[in-house]
Protein backbone atom coordinates (compact mmCIF):
# COMPACT_ATOMS: atom_id res chain seq x y z
CA UNK A 1 0.00 0.00 0.00
CA UNK A 2 1.50 3.29 -1.09
CA UNK A 3 1.24 6.20 1.28
CA UNK A 4 1.24 9.81 0.21
CA UNK A 5 3.51 12.15 2.08
CA UNK A 6 2.42 15.58 3.28
CA UNK A 7 4.59 17.13 0.59
CA UNK A 8 2.93 15.05 -2.14
CA UNK A 9 -0.51 16.07 -0.84
CA UNK A 10 0.52 19.73 -0.96
CA UNK A 11 1.82 19.30 -4.51
CA UNK A 12 -1.49 17.75 -5.55
CA UNK A 13 -3.41 20.60 -3.92
CA UNK A 14 -1.29 23.19 -5.72
CA UNK A 15 -1.72 21.40 -9.06
CA UNK A 16 -5.50 21.51 -8.61
CA UNK A 17 -5.29 25.20 -7.72
CA UNK A 18 -3.22 25.87 -10.84
CA UNK A 19 -5.86 24.15 -12.99
CA UNK A 20 -8.54 26.27 -11.32
CA UNK A 21 -6.64 29.49 -12.06
CA UNK A 22 -6.45 28.52 -15.76
CA UNK A 23 -10.24 28.71 -16.07
CA UNK A 24 -11.19 31.20 -13.34
CA UNK A 25 -10.41 34.85 -12.64
CA UNK A 26 -10.34 37.22 -9.69
CA UNK A 27 -12.25 40.51 -9.67
CA UNK A 28 -8.99 42.32 -10.38
CA UNK A 29 -8.24 40.12 -13.40
CA UNK A 30 -11.77 40.58 -14.74
CA UNK A 31 -11.48 44.37 -14.42
CA UNK A 32 -8.24 44.34 -16.37
CA UNK A 33 -9.71 41.98 -18.98
CA UNK A 34 -12.70 44.24 -19.70
CA UNK A 35 -10.91 47.57 -19.26
CA UNK A 36 -13.03 48.72 -16.34
CA UNK A 37 -12.36 49.47 -12.70
CA UNK A 38 -12.57 46.93 -9.91
CA UNK A 39 -15.46 48.99 -8.56
CA UNK A 40 -17.39 48.46 -11.83
CA UNK A 41 -17.02 44.69 -11.54
CA UNK A 42 -18.11 44.78 -7.89
CA UNK A 43 -21.06 46.95 -8.87
CA UNK A 44 -22.10 44.44 -11.53
CA UNK A 45 -21.85 41.64 -8.96
CA UNK A 46 -24.01 43.60 -6.53
CA UNK A 47 -26.57 44.97 -9.00
CA UNK A 48 -27.07 42.14 -11.47
CA UNK A 49 -28.55 39.00 -9.98
CA UNK A 50 -27.57 37.00 -13.06
CA UNK A 51 -23.85 37.75 -12.72
CA UNK A 52 -21.90 34.53 -12.32
CA UNK A 53 -21.53 33.16 -8.82
CA UNK A 54 -18.27 32.54 -7.01
CA UNK A 55 -16.72 29.16 -7.59
CA UNK A 56 -17.40 26.89 -4.67
CA UNK A 57 -14.05 25.43 -3.80
CA UNK A 58 -11.99 24.79 -0.73
CA UNK A 59 -8.81 25.38 -2.74
CA UNK A 60 -9.07 29.14 -2.78
CA UNK A 61 -10.91 31.83 -0.86
CA UNK A 62 -10.28 34.64 -3.34
CA UNK A 63 -13.76 34.62 -4.86
CA UNK A 64 -12.80 33.22 -8.22
CA UNK A 65 -15.34 33.28 -11.02
CA UNK A 66 -15.45 31.14 -14.13
CA UNK A 67 -13.93 33.32 -16.84
CA UNK A 68 -15.91 31.74 -19.68
CA UNK A 69 -19.22 32.30 -17.87
CA UNK A 70 -18.32 35.95 -17.21
CA UNK A 71 -17.30 36.37 -20.87
CA UNK A 72 -20.70 35.05 -21.95
CA UNK A 73 -22.53 37.27 -19.44
CA UNK A 74 -20.57 40.32 -20.59
CA UNK A 75 -21.18 39.52 -24.28
CA UNK A 76 -24.95 39.37 -23.71
CA UNK A 77 -24.90 42.68 -21.82
CA UNK A 78 -22.75 44.30 -24.52
CA UNK A 79 -25.03 42.90 -27.27
CA UNK A 80 -28.10 44.40 -25.61
CA UNK A 81 -26.33 47.69 -24.86
CA UNK A 82 -23.22 48.43 -26.97
CA UNK A 83 -22.07 51.03 -24.42
CA UNK A 84 -22.21 48.62 -21.48
CA UNK A 85 -18.92 48.58 -19.63
CA UNK A 86 -17.46 51.50 -21.56
CA UNK A 87 -16.02 54.46 -19.71
CA UNK A 88 -18.16 57.58 -19.89
CA UNK A 89 -16.44 60.80 -20.88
Amino acid sequence: MATITIRQKEIQRLEKLLELYKTHSTVEELAERYGVSIFAIRSWIRNYGDFTKKSETRLSTRGLRNTQEVDEWFAVRRFNNPNFGKVRK
